[in-house]
């Protein structure tokens, strides 16, 4: 498997996914990943439901998302910041062990 798509995203009440996007960058320069990342921005509920938006920030690779736990969320909207919980800890954004799990699995 490899990875096709990349995706960082947003929405405008919250900020944290700049966090998000630095530490995706780096992760990608350390590995040596060339891949176009895109960034985009969720303005509406019907675009939330289109790209299964849970908050920002969300990573989705290959067109899903990252966090395990997504599989069980069904409520997809525009607004509101997201909570990941990684190895029982709370984070604002995905953790980089997330992110680095995520993409070992698809390389």
């Amino acid at each position: 498997m490899s990875i096709k798509s990349l995706q960082l995203l947003r929405n405008k009440d919250c900020n944290l996914w700049t966090s998000a996007l630095e530490i995706l960058k780096k992760i990608l320069k350390e590995n040596k990943i060339g891949i176009r990342l895109e960034v985009i921005l969720i303005e509406d509920d019907e675009m939330a439901k289109k790209y299964k938006f849970f908050g920002s920030p969300q990573i989705n690779i290959n067109n899903a998302d990252i966090d395990p736990d997504s599989k069980k969320m069904t409520s997809y909207h525009e607004s509101g910041c997201r909570i990941y919980i990684w190895k029982n800890n709370v984070y604002e954004g995905p953790p980089k062990e997330m992110i680095e799990a995520a993409l070992n699995q698809v390389m």
